[in-house]
């Protein structure tokens, strides 16, 4: 058994990543903003404890990264479109929390960081497809310039301290349960517009190819990485295919039966045309791969968004006079 930090755990990724270290009987503490209840600074609630509390906060780090075997690090206060909107608060937020949580894994012994980067944004635009590891990494966006920073500030702390890590550079997770509001996600996003019976706004033509991965099977690729005893430290986590944006809203609109109302806007210059990843050396050394079919995950995606939006029917108050 582990004893596993999950700093970002209430989040998209880091809260799937919970349950499934929960599930294989390993014991997780969870740091977050978002905590179930923020009047208490560290609580339980089920198998997990909760602690409440921003990673730029040294006390609250050295408390939550007490007698923890690995940290998983999947907590981010941005996204592209943020990040490049206000690099200073990426570059506080994030580097600088990210900067403080390392050296308060020094501090507490902890054997293992691993951290959760972007594949679809550290390399900038790709030379070849499918990206591998070795590729170069150029960014072209706020946000992947930061992911890059601390990908090689852990590096170095590695080299400086001797604190173990992996990096799992992911491409585009999606899945029940993604926050739309979060500006992250496209499948979320579409699928929400679309049963709500929202006009969907597309950047650019719909020709713009990324590389799809559900959500399980990036938990469990990072539970991987917690006992990962091979010598590369640097994975790309996705599903090594490429799918166009156009192509996800018609599967949506397939597996819905709704047709989509489709507005499109100006490309973003900080996108890139293609990203699609190589996973052959996870598939070597971690023995993974992702096995969550495109429409397995949308359906299972499509059918948690329609159970949420019944029970937001459901408690929404009656308007006067309805019966």
């Amino acid at each position: 058994m582990l004893r596993i930090l999950v700093i970002g755990g209430t989040g998209f990724i880091g809260s799937a990543f919970a349950g499934v270290a929960l599930a294989k009987g390993h014991a997780v503490r969870v740091l977050s903003r978002h905590s179930p209840d923020r009047q208490n600074k560290s609580h339980s609630i089920g198998a997990i404890e909760y602690v409440s509390g921003d990673i730029s906060d040294v006390e609250v780090l050295d408390r939550a990264t007490a007698d923890v075997d690995i940290c998983l690090h999947a907590a981010s206060t941005t996204v592209p479109f943020s990040a490049n909107n206000f690099m200073e608060l990426d570059v506080n937020d994030n580097l600088i929390g990210s900067l403080r949580a390392f050296q308060s894994c020094v501090r507490s012994n902890v054997k293992r960081v691993i951290l959760v980067s972007s594949g679809g944004t550290v390399y900038g635009r790709p030379r070849n497809l499918p990206i591998v590891e070795a590729h170069p990494t150029d960014p072209i966006s706020a946000y992947g310039i930061v992911k890059l920073a601390i990908e090689k500030y852990l590096a170095l702390f590695g080299e400086t301290y001797g604190l173990d890590y992996r990096i799992a550079r992911l491409s585009n997770p999606y899945g029940p349960k993604q926050n739309t509001a979060s500006g992250q996600g496209v499948v979320a996003a579409f699928v929400e517009q679309i049963l709500n019976g929202k006009t969907l706004l597309l950047m650019g033509d719909g020709t713009v190819v990324r590389d799809f991965v559900y959500i399980d099977d990036v938990a469990d690729a990072l539970l991987r990485l917690c006992s990962h005893p091979g010598p590369s430290r640097i994975f790309n986590v996705g599903s090594g295919a490429g799918t166009s944006i156009g192509k996800i809203v018609a599967s949506i609109a397939d597996l819905t039966q709704l047709e989509p109302n489709v507005e499109y806007r100006e490309s973003r210059k900080f996108d890139v045309l293609k990203n699609v990843l190589s996973c052959e050396l996870a598939r070597r050394e971690l023995q993974w791969s992702a096995t969550t079919t495109l429409d397995a995950g949308l359906r299972a995606a499509i059918d948690a968004k329609k159970h949420e939006l019944e029970r937001i029917k459901a408690h929404a108050p009656s308007r006067p006079g309805n019966h």
